[in-house]
């Protein structure tokens, strides 16, 4: 394992005690940022608990010393996605709140992490 490392990207969710792991990780190893993708304010049925449940992930992630990139988005989804979501995304239920691409959400967090090296 490295001893330092420029970025890491949180795809978890649902998890405090990963939350965890990736700030320690990321402030021992002397991270540039962290990304994460967090949600919008949506509409949908459901999801209320879920939004809420993103915010205190995002909050403690920004509460430590490392800067953290965030992307909301509404829902993210590609080609192997065949869960629940899936099938409530496919039945048109988010057309209030469009579902994204997962490649879109990762360059979007690509450019938001390196911005500052950019620049």
């Amino acid at each position: 394992m490295p001893e330092k490392i420029d970025y890491i990207v949180n795809l978890t969710y649902g998890s405090m005690d990963a939350m965890k792991s990736i700030r320690d990780f990321a402030e021992k190893h002397g991270a540039q940022a962290i990304g994460n993708i967090g949600v919008c304010d949506m509409k949908a049925p459901g999801l209320a608990d879920f939004i809420n449940m993103k915010r205190n992930e995002l909050n403690y992630l920004q509460d430590g010393t490392v800067r953290v990139e965030n992307v909301d988005i509404t829902v993210a989804y590609g080609a192997d996605r065949d869960d629940d979501m899936a099938k409530v995304i496919q039945a048109g239920h988010f057309d209030s709140a469009p579902p994204v691409r997962v490649e879109i959400v990762a360059c979007q967090l690509i450019d938001q992490l390196t911005k500052n090296w950019l620049a």
